[in-house]
């Protein structure tokens, strides 16, 4: 029975600037296998992304205007999938870390999360048996949703 449904939307600009203007935040937002995978993707040709930034948006310097690495990507997209998984069981940062839930971990499947902490805590105290993702890339934004699922019937 399908418990909760979050949903998030990362502009990746937005998300640029963040990592321009503070180097730490990937260690502070992904995991071990999430960092991994993304310094995999590190060394590949910058991705075109299509779109105009809102004239309320800052400029950045002129390598991040029209493309994205896709570490980059990857990260942002790591980033949406932990904000909607968060919103599919009802909790924010005050209630879980980001580094609890992993998109990357080995042996799930890829539209799959695992989870640890209290991230887990709160998913099996409602009885989640999984929680599905899915990530697109539209335009100049990643859009995630997170589907939390319990093994109840319904009535």
């Amino acid at each position: 029975m399908l418990l909760g449904v979050g949903v998030d939307v990362v502009s990746l600009q937005r998300f640029s600037r963040s990592l321009f203007r503070t180097p730490g935040l990937l260690r502070r937002i992904l995991t071990e296998n999430e960092l991994a995978e993304q310094g995999r993707l590190v060394g590949v040709p910058r991705l075109r992304v299509a779109g105009v930034p809102r004239e309320s948006e800052p400029e950045l310097p002129p390598d991040h205007l029209d493309a994205h690495a896709p570490g980059e990507v990857a990260a942002a997209a790591a980033f949406s999938v932990k904000e909607a998984v968060m919103k599919s069981l009802g909790i924010g940062l005050a209630k879980a870390s980001l580094s609890d839930i992993d998109t990357a971990a080995a042996g799930s499947d890829p539209d799959e999360v695992a989870l640890s902490g209290r991230a887990r805590q709160r998913a099996e105290s409602l009885d989640v048996t999984r929680i599905n993702t899915t990530v697109e890339i539209v335009g100049r934004f990643v859009l995630a949703e997170a589907y939390a699922w319990t093994a109840q019937a319904s009535a």
